[in-house]
């Protein structure tokens, strides 16, 4: 569970104010225009930005930003393998699964600067959902994905047992999921 109580960011002269409210959904969609808050919100949550007021979660996390950045001259298998081994992981089901899903076979052995924008976000992706969490805040996460990517995405929320925040411009590829949406 997550709950906000009096949370409000001050950037400048803009105060983003939000509504007092509790997560409790295991998908929520935050919609919003540009400068809304979407990611400002998604941030503070993860405890990766100071706010005014209260955030509880006491929930295992991952942030996925929008715009990752990797290492150019690395090879994408050594880099997942070494998330891997900073994550302690136990056990390669989920990294198998999102590779296949993903259709990563392809690229795993080049390294990020010969990868295109929609490869890169599927590396992005396979490196946070391939490690177990109660809580996953993702901004944009389709950003760069193609139709078949976008598929396997979404059959993958459909599949999980944690609780997804997602900051997002495009709710209608998220129509089939059960979902609350917060508009910002």
């Amino acid at each position: 569970m997550i709950k906000l109580n009096g949370v409000k960011k001050t950037y400048k002269s803009t105060t983003i104010r939000y509504l007092d409210r509790t997560f409790t959904q295991p998908c929520t969609l935050l919609i919003g225009q540009n400068g809304s808050g979407k990611t400002t919100l998604l941030k503070a949550i993860a405890q990766l930005i100071d706010v005014q007021g209260t955030i509880e979660n006491t929930l295992s996390h991952i942030f996925v930003e929008e715009q990752p950045s990797f290492p150019e001259e690395m090879i994408v298998k050594d880099y997942l393998t070494l998330i891997q081994h900073l994550a302690k992981l136990k056990t390669a089901k989920r990294y198998q699964a999102l590779i296949e899903g993903f259709k990563l076979n392809l690229h795993l052995d080049k390294p990020f600067k010969a990868l295109s924008k929609g490869m890169r976000q599927k590396v992005h992706l396979t490196q946070a959902l391939m490690i177990d969490r109660d809580l996953y805040l993702l901004d944009e996460p389709t950003t760069g994905l193609d139709q078949d990517a976008i598929t396997q995405f979404i059959q993958w929320l459909k599949n999980e047992k944690a609780m997804v925040i997602i900051a997002t411009h495009a709710q209608e590829l998220f129509d089939t999921l059960t979902r609350e949406e917060v508009y910002l």
